[in-house]
């Protein structure tokens, strides 16, 4: 059985892994997006065009009181899909938009719904 993550925000994965001690990620992890955009993800989820590079934007992660400037803040233009921790600002971004097409594609894939809790 694994718990699932559909996103809204970074604090659904890190509550799973401390809760069931999963160490997989799955595509909505450490992403914060909203309903509305989970929901176009899952019905256009075999649109090849879904996800790719054009897509994203990406600038120094800035938080009130807060700056952290050694990672992306990564974002869909599309629709609400926003990475601010995943990318380290040392290396190009664009090299993992592939991590996220194939997380994409793994969470696709037709055996993830068998014993699978999404939360």
């Amino acid at each position: 059985m694994k718990i699932i993550s559909l996103g809204h925000a970074c604090q659904v994965k890190h509550n799973i892994d401390r809760l069931f001690k999963s160490e997989e990620t799955n595509f909505f992890d450490w992403l914060i997006t909203d309903f509305k955009s989970v929901l176009y993800i899952l019905k256009n989820i075999n649109n090849e065009k879904l996800i790719t590079k054009e897509k994203f934007t990406y600038d120094e992660v800035f938080m009130k009181r807060k700056t952290w400037t050694d990672f992306h803040k990564i974002e869909n233009i599309e629709f609400k899909m926003i990475s601010v921790h995943d990318f380290p600002s040392n290396i190009n971004y664009m090299n993992y938009i592939d991590e996220f097409i194939l997380h994409l594609w793994t969470f696709k894939s037709p055996n993830l719904c068998n014993q699978n809790y999404f939360l």
